[in-house]
């Protein structure tokens, strides 16, 4: 049985609407054509749907869509023409890709569980679920734990003890969120994203059991045979409202205290976010990213992929760390870095222009060593 939540259709006004909160929109033609989804010009799949030309270069298309006869009403960047009479009405914006976006989520299709708690899922006798939350099928709801309405739980997932699932949050296959964390309103997380593991926290010590313990070379450079002991995380994760957390990506656990990650935030996949973090509000963090313990990062920031953070470093509001790049030291606000170690675009730049000069540099240094040479030399054998 599909339990597919399907959108209702929508006119072409009500869609004008909905997009206006976010970007200047104009509706040219009938505002009462029915959509009930978007499609790619190349493959418009009916008239029903909403056929997106996202810049100019695209409106070459308009007259085979035209021709077509199956496609009613189009998306397009505003100032460009479009010939009168040949869709029932098109949405002219400032921004395509966000309109489209808005567009997108307004027909969003998913599959969910349906309503209730599948048979398979075990909830805790105590655990306290909303009546019209989906929990599918092996899902896994520990003692006292909260979920809250209209909250889906795909299959397989874990939610811990104590742990609360804020009002509309979607956990997808997979995601875990451990015991005494937080989600608030309309989180998100997607496949196999895990919320409250144990931070990365140890320290040195002389073993009990030289022959049964794991040695390594000393890190202060003396004879002692030291061991790593684990120093458990006895804090929790606050994910707040509209937080999203991609795929395979981790938050700790703080060691004490929380790790927080702030409203609006949204986190790609593969990303580390390490204990005693304080993400802040409506920050980008990209793919295989990684944020060691007790970081700072301030709202608005953005950290793109594969960005690594040094622990106990401060990024400002509004920073920007482009790719690879590494942060070993506090940044201001508005931040624009780049490069390992992180410094402003410009003079990272400014240093990779001088890197291509340096042959030509070491052989001017070596004509004038040369010269240099030949001339003490002629000195000497003056008279």
């Amino acid at each position: 049985m599909s339990h597919s939540q399907a959108p209702p259709p929508v006119t072409l006004g009500e869609l004008a609407r909905r997009v206006r909160v976010h970007c200047p929109c104009e509706l040219v033609g009938d505002s009462e054509v029915v959509l009930r989804g978007v499609s790619h010009p190349s493959s418009p799949e009916g008239p029903d749907r909403l056929v997106a030309l996202l810049d100019a270069s695209s409106m070459a298309q308009v007259d085979g869509l035209a021709a077509s006869g199956s496609v009613s009403a189009l998306l397009v960047p505003d100032g460009v023409a479009v010939p009168e009479g040949l869709f029932g009405g098109y949405l002219a914006v400032s921004r395509p890709r966000l309109a489209l976006g808005v567009a997108l989520g307004v027909f969003e299709e998913r599959w969910a569980p349906p309503l209730g708690v599948d048979p398979t899922a075990w909830v805790a006798p105590d655990a306290s679920v909303a009546a019209d939350a989906r929990v599918g099928a092996f899902v896994f709801v520990g003692p006292g734990a909260t979920i809250g309405a209209r909250v889906v739980l795909h299959p397989h997932v874990s939610v811990g003890a104590a742990a609360e699932v804020g009002v509309d949050s979607v956990l997808h296959v997979g995601a875990r969120v451990g015991d005494g964390c937080t989600l608030g309103l309309r989180v998100i997380l997607h496949p196999n994203a895990i919320v409250g593991a144990d931070g990365f926290s140890y320290d040195t010590a002389r073993p009990s059991n030289l022959d049964q313990a794991r040695t390594m070379r000393p890190l202060d450079g003396t004879a002692e045979v030291q061991t790593w002991v684990r120093i458990p995380s006895a804090g929790a994760v606050v994910l707040e409202d509209d937080v999203e957390l991609g795929a395979g990506s981790c938050v700790d656990r703080a060691t004490l205290g929380e790790t927080r990650i702030g409203r609006g935030t949204k986190i790609d996949n593969l990303v580390q976010v390490g204990h005693n973090n304080r993400i802040g509000e409506d920050c980008l963090i990209v793919a295989q990213t990684g944020i060691s313990g007790s970081c700072v990062v301030g709202d608005g920031a953005v950290l793109a992929g594969q960005v690594g953070v040094v622990d106990h470093k401060s990024i400002g509001r509004g920073a920007v760390v482009l790719g690879k790049s590494v942060v070993t030291k506090d940044l201001p606000d508005h931040a624009f870095v780049f490069g390992n170690p992180a410094r402003p675009q410009h003079e990272w730049f400014r240093r990779q222009a001088g890197l291509g000069r340096i042959d030509a540099l070491r052989r001017r240094v070596r004509e004038l060593e040369a010269r240099l040479e030949k001339l003490e030399r002629s000195g000497e054998e003056r008279p």
